[in-house]
């Protein structure tokens, strides 16, 4: 798997955002498009591609995989994260950015935190 990681890196676009806090990285969220990220396409999920959204379009994107630092979750770093994810896609030609979060009725879990909580992205705008 890091191998492939390593090669998607050096091939491009870049696979995600990143959040600073200062000269310390708090927060990652894997950003780009869904033919990228293959296990979003597997029609069993709940990322199961739409229609009107293609896997292999390559202007379809996905923020499909956060990370925050323990000690910084809580703080807005998730928030922000998707705020620049959404800048990066719409910067990079995206026509469509799409995700998969929990939703809010679900208790916070790993799973929870690993693909986003709802209220983030209803914040965000998505539908």
């Amino acid at each position: 798997a890091r191998q492939l990681f390593e090669e998607r890196v050096r091939k491009g676009p870049p696979p995600g955002v990143l959040a600073y806090e200062h000269e310390t990285c708090v927060g990652w969220l894997q950003v780009g498009p869904r033919r990228d990220i293959p296990e979003w396409n597997n029609p069993r999920r709940a990322s199961t591609p739409l229609p009107d959204a293609p896997a292999e379009d390559e202007r379809v994107w996905a923020a499909s995989c956060f990370f925050v630092r323990k000690s910084w979750r809580g703080k807005g770093v998730t928030a922000a994260l998707l705020d620049g994810a959404i800048v990066f896609a719409r910067e990079s030609g995206a026509r469509l950015l799409e995700a998969a979060p929990m939703h809010h009725e679900f208790k916070r879990s790993s799973e929870g935190l690993y693909v986003g909580p709802e209220r983030v992205f209803l914040r965000a705008g998505f539908v």
